[in-house]
């Protein structure tokens, strides 16, 4: 304060200009004034270093909002942006800046998520994009393996609709088989309607075209009037946004308890799909809700499995055995559940060690894990 009144009366002693003094003591000339104006209020004490704070700061988070913030961010695992889009869903006003959501998440230890290496300004990457105009038009397929709680793994089928991201199906089974794909593909069209193409990459259950053969799946899908289409080899970014699902799903299962059972696996994925469509903003929609861009087709109901001889191409050393109308088929003295839709059917059980495969002629439709069971002599 004495500093500050001594350069205050500088002019008068020195016979210096306001200008002068001020360029010595390196203070602008607005500062001199206050600094006088100050003194001549207030005195000594009105020299006194003073906060530079704002009396109100109207950027600044509130308490329920960061709790918000936070809640999200622990909850889902999301990152600035994603916040931000579901304070928007949640009708918040006014809703924050996405870099305002970040600093939130720093301040309280939590240094959000850092830009993908290779990503262009904004943190998106940079590159040819394309979305199919219209729900249904293209639907993309794949599988994804996962595991039980004892580390036994099991494959997720999805599929999801190009133009809206919005997961039309999800399938569970043990082995990845075109079975499998076609079960998810019924289901699917059942529930949404029939798309007018389909994408999938070049697995086996899938397509055989690698391989020069035509597998069920194929046959299938074309004879449903349904565009079947393929990825470029080794170029996954061609499904890209079936892949981005997966990702997706991963992280959420990794916050809850991986599943005991097939059964617990499938209430778990069901609830995984609501959340997807329902609940989780999407970047590719610019932070809408798959479920506000999808309108679904009319349900068509597609036949359970292709026709062809049962005991034809089955794989050399397969036992034959019946379906009963339960659904279930007989190995080594037990009653095992194949699919009520099989019911009536002969279909061929090939042992692998501690795995039985099931095949309807050269399709394999299912894979039991039986571990150290051995067939009764008279089976």
């Amino acid at each position: 304060m004495e500093q500050r009144l001594a350069v205050l009366m500088e002019p008068g002693w020195s016979g210096r200009s306001v200008s002068e003094v001020c360029r010595r003591h390196g203070i602008s000339r607005e500062t001199f004034y206050d600094w006088q104006r100050r003194h001549d209020a207030e005195g000594l004490e009105g020299l006194a270093p003073r906060s530079r704070r704002p009396h109100r700061s109207p950027g600044l988070v509130g308490e329920m909002l960061t709790d918000r913030i936070l809640e999200l961010r622990k909850e889902q695992g999301w990152g600035p942006r994603k916040i931000r889009d579901r304070l928007v869903l949640d009708g918040m006003s006014p809703v924050p800046a996405t870099s305002t959501v970040q600093q939130v998440l720093a301040r309280h230890g939590d240094g959000a998520l850092r830009r993908r290496r290779g990503a262009g300004p904004g943190g998106r990457d940079e590159g040819q994009r394309f979305t199919y105009a219209h729900g249904n038009e293209l639907w993309q397929i794949d599988g994804a393996m996962h595991h039980l709680a004892d580390g036994h793994g099991y494959w997720a089928v999805d599929i999801i609709d190009d133009h809206s991201r919005f997961c039309v199906g999800i399938e569970l089974g043990q082995a990845l088989t075109s079975s499998l794909a076609w079960t998810a593909m019924r289901t699917a069209v059942a529930g949404h309607g029939l798309p007018a193409g389909l994408l999938s990459d070049n697995g086996l259950c899938f397509t055989g075209r690698l391989r020069a053969v035509t597998v069920s799946f194929e046959r299938q899908v074309t004879a449903a009037g349904v565009r079947l289409t393929h990825s470029r080899p080794y170029n996954p970014r061609c499904c890209g946004k079936i892949e981005r699902l997966h990702q997706t799903a991963r992280g959420w299962l990794a916050r809850r308890p991986a599943p005991a059972t097939m059964a617990q696996a499938r209430a778990l994925f069901a609830e995984f799909a609501e959340h997807y469509n329902t609940y989780r903003p999407h970047q590719g929609l610019d932070g809408a809700l798959p479920a506000q861009r999808y309108r679904p087709g009319a349900p068509t109901v597609l036949p359970v499995l292709e026709v062809e001889p049962a005991d034809a191409h089955l794989p050399a050393g397969a036992l034959l055995r019946e379906v009963n109308r339960g659904g279930r088929i007989g190995y080594a003295g037990r009653k095992l559940y194949l699919d009520a839709r099989f019911a009536g059917l002969t279909v061929g059980l090939l042992r692998d060690k501690g795995r039985l495969h099931v095949y309807y002629g050269s399709s394999r439709i299912e894979t039991f894990s039986i571990g150290a069971t051995h067939p009764h002599p008279r089976r």
